[in-house]
């Protein structure tokens, strides 16, 4: 499940759907959350983005694998 680590309501969004993944899909069903454009978080205008460590918190407390990666560079 990924979300643009520049828009938090597309983080809300990933949240919702792991809930419904949850509810629907079977119990062995491997979750990923992945933190897309961590390239941009160091650039100054991208004011409101996602901490890393509040996603790296959730995916811990839903027992789930976290990752920040860049479809731009390759990260």
């Amino acid at each position: 499940v990924i979300y643009s680590i520049t828009e938090p309501s597309t983080f809300e969004g990933a949240k919702r759907w792991i809930d419904e993944l949850r509810r629907e899909a079977s119990s062995d069903l491997v979750i990923v959350l992945l933190g897309n454009k961590c390239d941009l978080r160091s650039y100054d205008n991208v004011g409101s983005c996602v901490p890393a460590e509040l996603a790296m918190d959730y995916a811990d407390a839903q027992g789930i694998a976290f990752l920040e990666v860049s479809a731009k560079v390759n990260l």
